[in-house]
């Protein structure tokens, strides 16, 4: 019996359907909320939007693969950041320049998110006008506020300000802005709020209305030493930083046994450093005791010369685990100072795409690689990057899993690489309890956050 296929569409027919895409009424508010703020967090996106979490990602994701917007990361266990593109600007019908927000100006954009859902919720009559639409509006005539609510005929300047900034810089913006608009509200941060308030006493205070910054405080200031300025950091706290900073992320129980100390004594002085903002925990689910890493003041005040560790998926922790029991493992480098992390070769331009390390043997240098899932049909990662460690190196130990090493002989055979030498990954009950949860644990959301308990207790 014959069969009535429908015709294959035409090259033209796919590129109009990618260039004007359907959208529904939900998608198109929050593509709006996106293109208005240039970029905007998928935490704050839900509360702005006013829907459920699952309906918001669910439009997102739709958006992001009609090409309307994309997404990125900046750090660790925070949400995804979302920005429009070209063609989602296009269907707005909105023509304006887009960039991407530096990783130092999160918490200011943040900030003014902030000021958006506080003044909506307090002034449902008015509307926000976004700084990006103001631009566009106006171009870069006179001084543009953060943002700009219009309610009852009246135009309120916004700004929000968390970094400090000396008296004469704010007079200067607050008489440019008061020049040009009914009403200033600061929204400012502890640090700042002296300084904001000494300029408001030389101004009508019915038109300069200052409040707190919600969701938007800072670290404390770091001081030439790098170390914040409540906290003077000691010899041992700072080889800890360095330790840490080394790998970029570590779980606890594998740090303590790397130093030699109890779990619980480094626990208490783990969280002395994260009261101060030098460490944060994450991932208690994917380890014993969870994951710890630097941030930015805690790799400054580590004095390792590494930067902060930035987006990685929490897909690669078992392979970083993996490389860790490696290290901790009796093979006669566990913790020798022969021991270079990936993140150092990286900063020496020596790093590759595997999940590897290097030790130094006397006169010998030695590749650590680690595969823990079995090797896909045609590794090209693999091949690419294994001759050049042949190459580059006296030997390669590549660890393997019981899942892959069966994979990794053959690929080892097949190619004739000499110098690899395949050995079975230590054995690590922790390695196992990951694997096991992370199959049995429902898939998270490809943009949420993964928060550590005292973020998700509140």
């Amino acid at each position: 019996m014959p069969t009535h296929r429908k015709p294959p569409r035409s090259p033209e027919s796919s590129t109009v359907r990618r260039s004007n895409p359907k959208l529904s009424s939900t998608e198109r508010q929050i593509l709006r909320l996106i293109a208005e703020q240039g970029a905007i967090p998928l935490d704050q996106l839900i509360r702005l939007a006013g829907a459920k979490p699952r309906k918001v990602e669910s439009a997102v994701a739709r958006l992001e693969r009609f090409g309307c917007l994309f997404s990125t990361t900046f750090h660790l266990d925070e949400p995804a950041w979302f920005m429009p593109t070209a063609l989602g600007d296009r269907c707005l019908g909105i023509e304006c320049r887009r960039s991407r927000p530096a990783a130092s100006s999160l918490n200011h954009c943040r900030g003014i998110i902030e000021a958006r859902i506080e003044l909506e919720a307090q002034h449902p009559r008015g509307q926000w006008v976004s700084e990006r639409a103001l631009l566009r509006k106006e171009g870069r005539n006179g001084q543009l506020p953060d943002g700009l609510y219009e309610i009852d005929g009246e135009r309120w300047a916004i700004e929000v300000e968390l970094t400090r900034k000396s008296r004469p810089r704010v007079r200067r913006r607050a008489v440019g802005l008061m020049m040009r608009f009914h009403k200033v509200m600061y929204f400012c941060s502890d640090s700042v709020l002296s300084c904001v308030t000494a300029v408001q006493s030389e101004f009508d205070v019915g038109r300069f209305e200052i409040r707190a910054a919600a969701g938007a405080t800072r670290a404390p200031r770091v001081q030439k030493g790098g170390a914040p300025s409540d906290h003077p950091v000691s010899d041992s706290e700072r080889r800890l930083l360095a330790l840490i900073s080394e790998e970029g992320v570590v779980a606890v129980d594998q740090l303590a046994a790397l130093m030699g100390a109890d779990v619980r004594k480094l626990q208490r002085q783990l969280k002395l450093l994260e009261k101060h903002h030098l460490v944060v925990y994450g991932f208690p689910k994917l380890a014993p005791n969870g994951w710890v890493w630097c941030t930015d003041r805690g790799a400054v005040a580590s004095g390792a010369g590494l930067p902060r560790l930035f987006v990685t998926s929490p897909a690669r922790l078992p392979r970083r685990r993996a490389l860790m029991a490696v290290r901790l493992a009796g093979t006669g480098h566990g913790g020798g100072g022969g021991w270079t992390s990936r993140r150092e070769l990286r900063r020496k331009g020596q790093s590759t795409s595997l999940e590897m390390a290097v030790w130094k043997d006397g006169k010998r240098r030695i590749a650590i690689v680690v595969l823990v899932d079995p090797l896909p049909r045609s590794p090209k990662r693999v091949r690419t990057w294994m001759p050049r460690l042949i190459e580059e190196y006296d030997l390669v130990w590549w660890y393997c899993s019981s899942s892959s090493e069966e994979s990794a002989r053959r690929l080892v055979s097949r190619d004739a690489w000499k110098g690899v030498e395949i050995r079975r990954l230590p054995e690590d009950q922790g390695l196992a309890v990951m694997e096991s949860s992370v199959s049995n644990q429902p898939k998270p959301s490809r943009y949420s956050p993964r928060l550590s308990e005292h973020e998700e207790g509140g």
